[in-house]
C-alpha cells in the first residue's frame, strides 16, 4: 500500500482495511514442507480513520464525544487494500 493510495480519505470516515498480520507457527519440530505452507494471517479491520502517515494508518473502532475507544495502527507495508465504506 502506498501513502498516496490512502491519503485522500477524510479523517473520521468509516474505512475497511484488508491487511496481513504476523502469525506464529506451532511449537515443536516442523519439516521444511510444513514451513513452506506458513502464510500471514489475512485480517479485515473496520473503523473510523484518524490519520494516514507515510508509515501507517491509525483508526478507532468507537468514537464518542471526540474520544476514541479500541483503536489500531496498521503499517502501510502490511495493507493490501483500504477503502472508504459508504452508507
Amino acid at each position: 500500500m502506498r501513502y498516496r493510495d490512502a491519503k485522500h480519505i477524510p479523517k473520521g470516515e468509516l474505512i475497511e482495511v484488508l491487511w496481513d498480520d504476523a502469525r506464529a507457527g506451532e511449537d515443536g519440530w516442523r519439516t521444511s514442507a510444513v514451513l513452506d505452507d506458513l502464510t500471514p494471517a489475512e485480517v479485515k479491520s473496520v473503523g473510523y480513520l484518524h490519520r494516514v502517515t507515510r508509515k501507517h494508518v491509525v483508526y478507532a473502532n468507537d468514537v464518542v464525544d471526540g474520544e476514541a475507544h479500541t483503536s489500531g495502527v496498521i503499517p502501510l507495508g502490511c495493507i493490501r487494500r483500504i477503502r472508504q465504506v459508504y452508507p
